[in-house]
Parts: structure tokens; sequence; C-alpha cells
């Protein structure tokens, strides 16, 4: 098995050597991070400032999930590089978005040199231990009100080429292996929901946005790794990060979900009307629905809901279901807890 820190710092250190990093940054201390699934990430202490440098691996095990597609390094980092440098163009303007500026690309071993985030504070942990308030909310919707919007049906096709066979095993597990856990109709709903999701090119989206890829200080956000970037419709970033929201606020603030979540879509599409006007809320419940079920269900469920009860678990799966087969509109479905 491959050791990720070790060829990493061995791919820093020829990177260093070429680049001058160490003498050009003042580099004083690296540290090893968590990489995710196949990276691998080193901290480096300037002094006052921090960077992080970070390398795309091949061959890389991973025991969560089984039959992973095996997308080149090379492929997994032009993908993250293009739409993360695309993104921190888009938000610069900004008040409490941030998305790190990459300095530097060294393809001849799939690494970058990037800032460092306005914390080291995952939003995971403000969910977890249920101290979630408006201001990150608020920051998101702004986020992805401004990524969607900048390239709505104005796109290239290269995200879309390049990444829909990681996109359709992300479909796979989420979408058509949960659907297998229930009943016909439900079924049914479900895979009605992600074949026409399949057939959406909306906008580039970021394909990945959970709560361990946002970091989080007071207000103030930032957004990381965008190498699951793909095309689609805006619905499923939206859905991606608020059911972690939302089971956030059901175990811990019930009182303020309504709230909460309509702050955040009165945000969002306030910004990005598009959303309402090409219809492309009218699934936001289903997928919501599904990606609730998926947290708790999935392979990865221990890594985002260990936090939750199983009376919790039970009783926001049904709620689940329910939203799945809703008509309703996606404000007024929530104002029962209000």
């Amino acid at each position: 098995m491959i050791d990720k820190a070790q060829l990493t710092q061995s791919a820093y250190a020829d990177f260093a050597t070429r680049e001058r990093i160490i003498e050009i940054l003042g580099v004083k201390g690296v540290t090893v991070q968590d990489g995710g699934l196949f990276n691998s990430i080193l901290k480096l202490n300037a002094g006052n400032r921090d960077y992080y440098f970070k390398q795309y691996l091949d061959g890389v095990h991973n025991e969560t999930y089984s039959h992973i597609p095996n997308l080149p390094a090379n492929v997994r980092m032009n993908l993250a590089v293009e739409v993360q440098q695309l993104a921190n163009k888009i938000v610069r303007n900004l008040a409490n978005v941030n998305v790190p500026d990459i300095l530097h690309v060294d393809e001849v071993s799939n690494s970058f040199l990037m800032e460092s985030a306005v914390s080291n504070d995952s939003f995971y942990s403000t969910l977890e231990s249920g101290d979630l308030k408006f201001g990150p909310i608020n920051s998101l919707a702004f986020f992805l009100a401004s990524f969607h919007s900048s390239t709505f049906r104005s796109h290239d096709n290269k995200a879309e080429s390049r990444n829909r066979v990681f996109r359709d095993f992300k479909l796979k597990i989420q979408y058509e292996d949960i659907a297998l856990l229930f009943d016909e109709n439900t079924a049914n709903k479900i895979i009605e929901c992600v074949a026409a999701y399949k057939q959406t090119n909306d906008c580039i989206l970021h394909g990945d946005l959970n709560s361990r890829n946002i970091l989080t200080t007071n207000d103030e956000i930032s957004v990381i790794d965008f190498e699951q970037s793909h095309t689609g419709s805006p619905v499923y970033d939206v859905a991606y990060i608020l059911c972690e929201i939302l089971i956030s606020l059901y175990v811990y603030g019930r009182e303020n979900i309504t709230e909460y979540l309509k702050s955040f879509y009165t945000i969002y599409t306030g910004l990005f009307p598009e959303f309402v006007k090409t219809n492309q809320s009218q699934n936001l419940l289903c997928h919501l629905g599904v990606q609730v079920i998926y947290r708790f269900l999935g392979p990865s469920r221990n890594h985002w809901t260990a936090y939750v009860d199983e009376s919790h678990k039970a009783e926001l799966i049904e709620l689940s279901q329910e939203m799945i087969h809703s008509e309703s509109e996606f404000c007024d479905f929530f104002q029962r807890f209000k």
C-alpha cells in the first residue's frame, strides 16, 4: 500500500528545490494533514502564515468504497485546479466567502501550492456540536448562488466530459443503491429523480460540497476540494450541503429549521432567480430527501452522522421519504417546524 505522506514529502522536497519554495516563503515547519480519498496534503508553516501543498496520487486503496473509479491523478488535479481557480475569481468580492488561491501548479508531481483557508475548523464540527448560526448558512447561500449563476447555461463542456465517470459512480451509490432499500413506489421516485438529473448540464458544480470541505470562522467560510466537480443541475450542490444542515438542526434545534432553511433559500434564489424561473427547484425536496437518507445508510455514514441517535435517525429517514414524495414548495414543506 502506498505511504501517501512519505510519497508527498518526497514530492514536496523536489518541488521545493525546483521552485525555491522554502526560501521564498520562509517555511519553518511541515506537517502532514488528512488528504481525503486519494490525495496527500502537507501544511507549510511560514511564521505568521500557512500554506498547503496538495498532491494527487494514483493507485491508492480505499476501504470505504468498492469499485471506485480509478481516474488518473493528473486528470483529477487539472479539473480541481481549473474549477478552484474559477471559484476563486468569482468570490473575490464577496464578503465572508473565500476560496484559497492556488499559487503554483507542478504537473510533474501532480501537485499544487495554495494559500491557507480562513480557518482549520471544518463546518462539520459546527454541525456535530449543534452550534449552528445564521452566518455560515447565509455565506454558503452567497457562495453557491454566485458560483452557479456564473456558468449557468453559459459554460463549455470540458468539466462534464472529464468527470462524468465519477459523477455516475456517486449517483449510483447515493441514489440507485439507496433506492434498492425502499418500497417500489419510493424506489421509482428516486430512480426518476436521478435519471432526470443525468440529463442536466446547466452549470459547473462543486460536486462534493460536504461539511468537511467547508472551513469556518464566525460568519466566514472557505470552500476547498473541487476535484469531483461536474456539470449538472445546481440542485445537487444545494441538496448536498443542506442535508447536513437539516440533520444537525433536527437533532439540536428543530425550532430553527423553518427560519434557517428559508434564510438560505431566500438569499440563494434572490441572487440566482434562474433557479426558480427554470424550474430547478421542483426536484429539490426529492434530492434533499435522498441525500439525508444516504448520510445514514450509505457506506460513509459513520463519517457524517455518528452523532445522531437511533431515534432521530428513524425520524429523519421517515421525514426524508415524505420529502421524496412531496409536491410542496421547498419552504412550505418545512413550515411544520415553525
